[in-house]
């Protein structure tokens, strides 16, 4: 009888345990970090209301390919004062320079499920032009996912002016420039 009871608890808090391993809590900011020679990706899920203080570092990039390097920071979530106007933008894939805060947003559009991000994988400028490489991810057939909408974004505070943006994914497919006149 122990025996089946010490069985029993087992299985519960393993089946606990796997099933919890997928939640994030709304308002999660999630950031990891992975360097292999020649690059270095970073994830960050991130949605516009998150209250998590921006505390992240600057970064300057590393040019691959014979561009310069950008100095440019990850923000983990939206300035207060651009949360409303990247909620108008957040539900079409594409990206947004607000010019005057030099807040690069690149959206991944809606996601009937969690369990999406949108990660950097490159940045370099050429001239006036500002080359980005992201990484989208998508969740698995079999991983435990929320069941919401969600929007995943990667916020860019970049420290140079540029006047032209190529973003493109993993798969080579360029990110549209949202239209401007929602504002």
């Amino acid at each position: 009888m122990t025996l089946r009871i010490k069985s029993i608890a087992t299985m519960v808090v393993l089946t606990l345990t796997v099933s919890l391993s997928g939640c994030v809590s709304p308002g999660t900011t999630t950031d990891s970090q992975t360097e292999t020679p020649g690059s270095k990706t970073t994830t960050v899920t991130s949605s516009p209301d998150t209250t998590t203080p921006a505390t992240t570092a600057t970064e300057t990039s590393a040019p691959a390919t014979g561009g310069r390097a950008v100095n440019y920071q990850i923000l983990p979530q939206a300035p207060d004062h651009l949360k409303n106007p990247i909620e108008a933008l957040k539900k079409e894939k594409g990206y947004f320079l607000f010019d005057e805060d030099k807040v690069l947003v690149i959206f991944m559009g809606e996601r009937s499920t969690g369990g999406h991000s949108v990660s950097l994988k490159d940045i370099q400028a050429q001239d006036d032009t500002l080359l980005i490489k992201v990484i989208e991810k998508s969740p698995g057939p079999n991983d435990i996912v929320t069941q919401a909408f969600t929007y995943p974004m990667l916020i860019l505070q970049l420290e140079d002016d540029f006047s032209e943006f190529k973003i493109q994914n993993q798969s080579e497919e360029y990110y549209p420039a949202a239209p401007n006149n929602l504002f």
